[in-house]
């Protein structure tokens, strides 16, 4: 189906604001007050014009023209086709991981522990946990304040694809940035723990259980990481 003029003029035209967005805006922790929603009507617009974008080799439009909904409305983005976005952008072999990096950047950074979380559930889901890693890589440049929260989401998703000793490098990261803090939950433990078993490492998979536990010796914990990812590499 072929886009209306009318939704081919409004693609154009927040294209063309995305390109002045402001800085303060794009940092903001808040919607500043003077911002309001995007009426119902133009929501309805915007679901129907995001598939016909992402199917039509228009994927940089339709980032542009969610993320300043983002950035100039204070729509929250779970009132956005944002999940048929990232679909597109997670399962399309044709399309690069530049352009979910390019994304997260472009939103609004009190956005980006949603939009970071829905392309990591959709990396993994698709088994696509490279491109998840570079998602998480951003994550830990970018947003720092985020990673270890967004790290959890990871270490399950690597270790549901198998790959253990990439979750174990992220625990091992994770540890560092927690200060002495316990950061896992009893989800992350048992996805750590089972994937340890599952490559025969029980010895491995009890003591690295028994240290995620610790609070303030994060040394320790960090050290007993490194000699079982040392361990995967002999």
């Amino acid at each position: 189906m072929r886009l209306g003029g009318k939704m081919k003029a409004l693609a154009t035209v927040i294209s063309i604001f995305h390109r002045r967005k402001s800085t303060a805006l794009l940092h903001s922790a808040v919607p500043p007050p003077s911002l309001y929603p995007l009426r119902m009507n133009q929501q309805t617009q915007i679901h129907h014009l995001i598939p016909h974008l992402c199917h039509g080799n228009s994927t940089s439009t339709a980032i542009a023209l969610l993320t300043t909904c983002l950035i100039h409305t204070s729509t929250p983005p779970h009132s956005l086709p944002f999940p048929v976005l990232i679909s597109h952008l997670t399962t399309s072999s044709t399309v690069s991981i530049f352009y979910s990096l390019s994304l997260l950047s472009s939103a609004p950074r009190r956005h980006s522990i949603y939009l970071s979380t829905l392309l990591l559930s959709s990396f993994f889901k698709n088994r696509r946990p490279k491109d998840a890693m570079e998602v998480y890589r951003w994550v830990c440049k970018e947003e720092e304040e985020n990673a270890v929260e967004v790290g959890k989401l990871v270490v399950v998703g690597l270790c549901r694809c198998g790959e253990v000793k990439e979750a174990m490098c992220v625990v091992r990261d994770l540890v560092r940035r927690s200060g002495g803090k316990r950061f896992v939950d009893a989800e992350v433990r048992k996805w750590v723990y089972w994937g340890l078993i599952r490559e025969a490492r029980v010895k491995e998979a009890i003591l690295v259980g028994k240290a995620l536990l610790l609070v303030g010796d994060d040394l320790k914990c960090a050290e007993l990481v490194d000699r079982v990812i040392q361990e995967f590499k002999e």
